[in-house]
């Protein structure tokens, strides 16, 4: 079986697939090979309206009719190279991906949604449901989902209950697999020996509002949570390490407002992490995690650790009832309502194994919201990703055949076009790297020509990009080498 999967910020969760699919074919692309071709067609609010209404709109019915042609070509061209089975994606609500599941569907190739969001809030729950359900209803085959709640999500989003599964997380397998644990070491953080270590993870002031992600609604609770962690590292309590989400905005701000606080402690008893790195790994090698409306929260209570959930403010009073209930499972974790709780619980003795009701207080609140954690929902996943390939080959018609047919013939051409691609723009990336001295003075000329409207380029994308152009030209000789 042959699986092409977009990874859309869900990596970890393919790579669970991998460890899983040994048997199997899994090959994975790049969301920039859709999202940018979408990005030249849509204006930046359709992909900051996560519930579709701005895609929606009449007005762009003609940008939405190009992008969808443009969509079925990229498509076409990638099971030239690689004649997939289904298509994988973490949701069909994302508008860039979209567009791809009726072209799959020509092809007579199911369409899979391996669901990458996890925690659900009440508000979430039911309004957020009903508009997406309205403007991006479910139209894939099927929908794996972590958890029951989850599935009542898409239910009360207009979902065929037929076509939706409660699996589990493949990426939270790794908490019943120690075998595949780091350590801080092997990711590249080194802590000061003999101190414990507290794993905080930072968000945005506006992040899991129903306000909107614009509204500075926890700014206090943040910097006030913040100050208390700073203060305890700093007087040699703990090693600090925080973590921002991997789409945190504000980055450098909350940076430079951390490093003020920290002082001389600053990259060494208080360590700011790339948002790239993996939580869960860090998670494991935590002895105490605080946060607030965050997954990480139930990861790190489905992990056995000391969990310190932050909740006070009027803010945080006046929303309680529309974000997800860690200030009721206090049986469950630890509930600091101000700064000077959160100090108490942190410098409190982290106490013995958890008693049989509050480890029987954690299972109930992880599973209603990630579902089952028992090291298989991997192998669930791919028993129905089989089953769904299965079930569509006993029935793909003449026209989807006969589409297959003409992609058979020109998939040497499109292969060979494909690798000329690749190959100009790694020559192009690997120029803009070596000449970066001059580059980046020219570049920030032109972003001031065109009054900053051109996005920021950094050493670090340049890089990556080049990396990303060489993968695809040996992924391209590679595809030609089947036709040899």
């Amino acid at each position: 079986m042959r699986l092409l999967i977009v990874d859309h910020f869900f990596g970890q969760d393919i790579d669970a697939l991998r460890h899983a699919a040994a048997e199997h074919e899994l090959r994975v692309v790049s969301p920039d090979l859709l999202g940018d071709v979408a990005r030249k067609m849509f204006p930046a609010s359709v992909f900051s309206d996560s519930l579709g209404e701005t895609y929606a709109r009449p007005e762009y019915a003609e940008a939405r009719r190009r992008y969808e042609a443009r969509a079925s070509s990229i498509l076409e061209s990638l099971y030239c190279a690689f004649p997939f089975d289904a298509l994988i994606i973490p949701s069909d609500t994302i508008v860039y991906l979209r567009a791809c599941i009726p072209a799959a569907h020509q092809m007579g190739i199911p369409v899979i949604v391996l669901n990458k969001e996890t925690t659900i809030s009440p508000h979430t729950l039911t309004a957020e449901a009903r508009v997406i359900g309205e403007f991006l209803p479910f139209i894939s085959d099927r929908l794996l989902v972590c958890s029951e709640n989850n599935r009542r999500f898409w239910l009360n989003a207009g979902a065929d209950a037929r076509r939706l599964f409660v699996t589990g997380q493949p990426r939270f397998d790794l908490y019943r697999q120690p075998a595949r644990w780091k350590t801080l070491e092997w990711l590249g953080v080194n802590v000061q020996e003999g101190l414990p270590t507290l794993l905080f993870f930072s968000y945005d002031v506006g992040a899991y509002s129903p306000e909107g992600p614009s509204a500075p609604v926890w700014t206090q609770l943040l910097t006030e949570t913040e100050k208390v962690l700073v203060d305890l590292a700093r007087a040699g309590h703990f090693n600090l390490l925080v973590k921002p989400h991997p789409q945190q905005q504000r980055i450098r701000e909350t940076q430079e407002r951390l490093s003020s606080l920290a002082g001389p402690a600053w990259g060494n008893l208080v360590q700011w992490l790339p948002g790239g790195l993996d939580t869960r790994q860090l998670i494991v090698n935590a002895q105490t995690v605080v946060g607030f409306q965050t997954t990480a929260m139930f990861e790190a209570m489905a992990a056995g650790k000391r969990v310190v959930y932050t909740f006070w403010t009027d803010a945080a009073t006046r929303l309680g009832d529309a974000v997800v209930p860690f200030h009721e499972m206090g049986d469950a974790l630890l509930v600091a309502r101000s700064p000077r709780e959160l100090e108490a619980h942190l410098l409190s003795p982290p106490g013995s194994l958890l008693t049989e009701a509050q480890t029987r207080s954690r299972s109930l609140a992880v599973e209603n919201q990630l579902g089952p954690i028992d090291g298989h929902a991997s192998g669930r996943c791919i028993e129905l990703i089989e089953e769904c390939v299965a079930d569509h080959a006993n029935r793909v018609g003449a026209p989807a055949l006969s589409l297959r047919r003409r992609l058979d013939l020109e998939a040497p051409a499109r292969c060979r076009r494909a690798l000329s691609s690749a190959q100009l723009d790694s020559v192009s990336w690997r120029l803009v790297d070596w000449f970066w001295p001059v580059a980046s003075p020219t570049w920030l000329a032109v972003r001031w020509f065109l009054g900053k409207r051109g996005p920021a380029l950094s050493r670090h994308s340049v890089i990556e990009r080049r990396r990303a152009a060489e993968e695809r030209v040996g992924a391209c000789r590679a595809d030609l080498r089947r036709f040899a």
